[in-house]
């Protein structure tokens, strides 16, 4: 697909252009705006290549971003973000950071989202001193006060094993969205702290802030390894009566902890009353059965395991390409 010939754009609205191919992940007509502001040298706006380089990131071209925001002319704080945040979404941490570190040297003034973006790929890459200089400047600049800075700090301090400092700054947040609540009850849960984990849920319910799916898939798994089945029953209803269950990250934690629970019954009930399933959930009923004979007649039957052959195919090829 080419830009037609007799359509004018300025850089407002081909930068536009270029941030809807990256929403659609539309490869050939990007490629062609890109052809079109050489053309038309709007490639050297600093919105244009900006919004040009963001959309190769978006589309899984990383190599040709990067190519794109080296060449530009002019850079802001949008463009630095835009690199940095792109790179740390295709596991491309340690780079992400490189670039941080220049605009860093630069002295190119960040923003909240430039410091969440490069805490993230401290998280994910465990970088726990970088992490801690990172933690310093937001509280130089202020950013800590931001929730979702904070969050992303609380998140990098946990996936690094430092649950304590991670549970010192929840303690700290003047503002706890939902998101700081699910991260440090996810947190407590992933350490083995599961007890704590309810005690949070338990907290937050006391607020004003309303747990969401990702909330209550992260406390049922904590009921689930406590074995507590009332707990987890009281969970269920909830989340019925909020709509939630169709939530497949709700629903396969709930299969989890009916199956834990040597409830194999109740686990296959929500099983069957799911409209759609992925391979956890498919995984979860086959783990459940193992463990309880009885029921294997009823659950293995060829279907299910024709499909889970199958869902487990389109997953590994989907990683292929």
């Amino acid at each position: 697909m080419w830009v037609e010939p007799g359509l004018h754009m300025d850089p407002f609205i081909l930068s536009l252009a270029l941030k809807a191919c990256g929403l659609a992940l539309s490869v050939s007509f990007g490629e062609s705006l890109h052809g079109y502001s050489v053309k038309t040298d709007f490639i050297n706006s600093v919105f244009v290549g900006s919004a040009l380089m963001d959309m190769y990131m978006k589309i899984g071209k990383v190599e040709e971003g990067c190519i794109v925001f080296n060449e530009m002319p002019l850079r802001n704080v949008v463009s630095w973000t835009a690199i940095i945040a792109g790179l740390v979404r295709a596991g491309y941490n340690n780079e992400a950071l490189a670039y941080f570190s220049d605009m860093w040297i630069q002295k190119v003034g960040c923003d909240s989202y430039t410091f969440a973006s490069a805490l993230k790929a401290c998280a994910d890459s465990c970088a726990l001193n970088y992490g801690r200089e990172i933690h310093c400047q937001t509280l130089k600049k202020g950013f800590i006060e931001v929730p979702f800075v904070a969050n992303t700090l609380a998140t990098m301090y946990n996936k690094c094993g430092k649950l304590d400092y991670g549970l010192r700054l929840f303690e700290s947040m003047t503002k706890k969205d939902v998101v700081s609540w699910t991260t440090i009850i996810m947190s407590n849960v992933q350490t083995g702290q599961e007890g704590n984990a309810v005690k949070a849920f338990r907290r937050m319910r006391e607020t004003d802030v309303s747990p969401n799916e990702f909330t209550f898939a992260a406390v049922i798994s904590g009921c689930a390894t406590l074995g507590r089945i009332e707990w987890g029953e009281q969970l269920h209803a909830h989340v019925l009566r909020l709509g939630l269950v169709d939530s497949l990250s709700v629903a396969n934690s709930i299969m989890a902890m009916y199956s834990k629970c040597s409830h194999l019954d109740l686990a296959s009930t929500v099983f069957q009353g799911l409209s759609r399933r992925d391979i956890i959930s498919w995984s979860t009923m086959i783990a459940g059965k193992t463990e309880q004979k009885p029921l294997v007649d009823q659950l293995i039957k060829r279907d299910f395991m024709q499909k889970l052959l199958e869902m487990i195919l389109v997953s590994a090829h989907s990683r292929d390409t």
